[in-house]
């Protein structure tokens, strides 16, 4: 199983347990709907993606780079295969473009997944006798 595998695995979870403790916990919200653990999955995913967001800006500040390392053995790997980039786009901009990529993914990845998990949790989780959407 691969990491990014598990990771899903992760927000899926996040996004049910988020709309287990909405269901039991809450003292008004004994009839969820599943649009309650829609919502309830997407603004864990949502945090999550913000916290992850942070947890990387820290580790930047501190010097780890995995994307500026990775693009600077692609670009040694094409120059001594012959391919050469065009001259003006710079290391640096295209590492910040990656990351930038991979963070738009990232967040829209972890809210669709968390979204998932609070749907099929409150599905799992609210009581029987209220009706369905």
């Amino acid at each position: 199983m691969s990491v990014g595998n598990v990771c899903g695995l992760y927000y899926l979870v996040a996004g049910g347990f988020a709309a287990y403790l909405f269901v039991r916990r809450g003292q008004h919200y004994a009839s969820a709907t599943l649009r309650d653990g829609a919502i309830v999955g997407v603004l864990t995913g949502a945090f999550g993606a913000i916290v992850a967001l942070a947890v990387n800006i820290v580790g930047l500040a501190f010097g780890y780079d995995p994307i500026r390392d990775a693009l600077r053995i692609m670009l040694n790997t094409m120059s001594q295969s012959g391919i050469h980039m065009d001259p003006t786009v710079s290391e640096a901009s295209a590492a910040d473009i990656l990351r930038m990529t991979g963070y738009l993914a990232t967040f829209v990845g972890f809210v669709i997944l968390a979204g998932i998990g609070g749907l099929v949790g409150v599905a799992i989780f609210r009581r029987k006798d209220t009706p369905s959407d």
